[in-house]
Formats: C-alpha cells, structure tokens, sequence
C-alpha cells in the first residue's frame, strides 16, 4: 500500500476511527484501521465505520493497528506531509524530518452483511436533535436490554429507563420500517457526528445504515421488542399547569442535587410544593450530615391550581430532564396528580414524562414550607 496525504486530514479520519475500534480485541484485526486506497474503515463488530481520506495518492491494501498510529500523527504538525508504505513486514511512516516502522495485520475484510434496501425519509437535521434529545433517557441497566437505545416508533424517537422518559417527534417515513432500537454507542456516534443525508434499514430489521458527509456507519440494532410507551404518557386535560424560567428552576435543582449529594445521599428527592403564587422546592436529608434545604421560587407562574399541592422527583433526573431544554427560557411542568406521571416540556414539541419519588419526605417538607412562607408573606 502507498498513500500520500497530510497528518490534519490523517489525525481527523483516525479520531474517527478510534470511536469504533475497541483498544483490546481477542482478534488484532479488529484493533486496526484498514486502508482500502482512500477508504478507512473500523469495526468493533457492532458498528461498522468507513470513512473517505483526503489524500494525493492512495493505492492498495493495509490493516495497521491504529493507537500506536494514532499517537504518532497527534503529535505531527496538521500542515505536514504524511506518506505510508505497507506490506507484508509492516508499515513505514514518513514526515519530514521522521521515520517510524509500525506494526500490522494481515488485511482481511470485514464488511458488514445485509441488504440495506428500506429507505427511512427523515430530516438529517431533525434526526441528530431527537438523537442528542432522547440519549439522556436511556437506560445502561442490562436486565432490560432493549432500554438501552432509541426507539423509532411511526414519527417518534423515544427513550426511557423507567424512572423517566424522552420523546421526541419527527417526521420518519418508511415502509415497513418496525420499530427500530438504536444502540446506546450508535446514539452517542451520530450525535457527535454530522446530520446524517440517508438512513436505511436492512432487509431482516437487524442493522441500520447511516450516510454521512464523507462517512458512512453501519449498525447492528438491539433485538428485542420496545414497550408501549404511549401508555405511560399522561393525559394533562385539567392538569395543574406551572411555568417556571428554566434556569431558575433548573439552578435550584441542581443545587440541592449537589448539596444533598455531598451529605451522604445518592438517590435523594426534592419537593415541589406550589400555590397560586408561586413554588418552593425543598430537599433534606439526615444520613451521615444533616442537611436541610429550601428555596422559593416566586417569579413562576401556577395555573389551574385550587389548593396547594406538592410531588417529589429524583434530584438528579429532573435536573438531567431541565438540562434537555436548554433552547427554552420557560417550561412547563403539568401535574394531574402528586402519585401520577408529570410531563415536562418548553415551547416546541419535544417533551419528558417523568415519574414521582413515593413515599418520600422532601414534598411534605415542601408544602408545609409553602404554608409557612404564605403565612410570613400574608402578615408581612
């Protein structure tokens, strides 16, 4: 193999690459980047990369390990001319002023199989924003392994851990297209990656195939049946309505998260207590430092609220949840009921169902809080 480009061009296409080829592999193969004239491919089995180098002269075949081939070229100016000669011996590397001999693997294909022929029509735009929306959603636990990725359900990314839930509407057109689940490592792929100009899905529903600008990835799918999570949605037809500034009402959160977490408490609640005048959201916790804290929040705005009520959440997925908006100055959280399902959502379609903390003291603590703040404001 002969190729000539320059080490910026080779330090991209390889930074690429080391997102796919896993650092320890019972097969050296797959520890390698495989040079295929101006083609560079990896795999790691579960994903299949291949991406176009810009180069002058690219001719003929190499499996070279990639760390070591990586390190070299990170540490070469991007400006600098690169050329790599390969055979049966080994690669040779040459910039100016350096000379380094690197190992290889006897070259063997490894394209992925399948017949990528269903076409899915989607906005390549649109389809990155469900992606990088619904990720903080899914589940990493491995009893319910089909949790663990997006589902695309007719015109919906959704995923969900059960504790709380992404969804994420999008226009997606195919014929029998299924219900999809895309792995939890392509997810975090194509949201660092450009919009994907074409998706296809394999003849048997087992692999995707993302086209790329200059790339394209292929796929394998989780192989198993999503849930039906339209059944968990909750119907907010007479629900209490509050809107809050999202960075208000985030920053509280995440303060408590951080405080509490820091007195010995890692799955710990915060209540949300509201009124018609405003929000006091609260968080305690006697384990290992007793820690007690409170925050009113008065510039919100509670609809539809005839006595005071309060619901608790986990600290740390409602602050995850308010991060997810981060396009919106306001949300909306609306509650039909303080052991129900609430839904989150800004001003556009995207929106989150979380589900309440039982049995937990943070909320009582919330509305006696509000109770105690009404009264000091009402003899004030």
């Amino acid at each position: 193999m002969k190729l000539e480009t320059t080490a910026g061009a080779l330090k991209g296409a390889l930074s690429l690459m080391s997102k796919v080829v896993p650092r320890r592999a019972t097969a050296p193969l797959l520890e390698t980047v495989q040079f295929d004239g101006a083609t560079l491919s990896g795999t790691n089995l579960d994903e299949y990369l291949s991406v176009q180098l810009a180069c002058t002269r690219a001719k003929g075949r190499a499996a070279i390990l990639l760390r070591p081939l990586a390190a070299l070229v990170r540490h070469v100016g991007r400006d600098a001319n690169i050329s790599i000669e390969a055979g049966a011996q080994g690669a040779t590397l040459i910039f100016p002023g350096g000379r380094y001999d690197l190992p290889t693997v006897e070259w063997e294909a490894l394209d992925p199989s399948g017949e990528f022929s269903t076409e899915i029509a989607v906005d390549g735009e649109a389809f990155r924003d469900g992606l990088r929306f619904c990720k903080a959603f899914v589940s990493y636990e491995d009893t319910r392994y089909y949790l663990n990725g997006i589902c695309l359900d007719e015109g919906h990314m959704v995923a969900t851990d059960g504790h709380r839930m992404g969804v994420f509407p999008v226009a997606l057109s195919a014929a029998e297209m299924g219900r999809p689940i895309i792995t939890t490592n392509t997810v975090a792929l194509l949201a660092a990656l450009a919009p994907a100009k074409a998706v296809r899905l394999d003849t048997k529903r087992q692999a995707m195939r993302f086209t790329l600008p200059g790339m394209t990835l292929t796929a394998k799918l989780i192989d198993g049946n999503y849930p039906d999570w339209r059944r968990v949605v909750p119907d907010t037809a007479g629900a209490i309505e509050i809107r809050a500034d999202r960075r208000v009402l985030a920053g509280a959160i995440n303060r408590m998260h951080d405080v509490l977490a820091c007195a010995g408490l890692r799955r710990h609640g915060v209540g949300i207590a509201y009124d018609a005048d405003g929000l006091v959201v609260c968080g305690y916790t006697t384990i290992d430092l007793p820690v007690l804290a409170r925050e009113y929040l008065t510039e919100t705005a509670t609809i539809g609220v005839k006595d005071p009520g309060s619901i608790e959440f986990n600290a740390r997925y409602l602050g995850a949840a308010l991060a997810q908006f981060d396009h919106d100055d306001v949300v909306r959280l609306m509650v039909s009921s303080p052991g129900s399902a609430a839904l989150l959502r800004g001003a556009g379609a995207p929106y989150a169902v979380m589900m309440p903390m039982r049995g937990g003291a943070s909320s009582d603590l919330a509305l006696s809080t509000l109770k105690d703040w009404t009264h000091a404001q009402a003899a004030a």
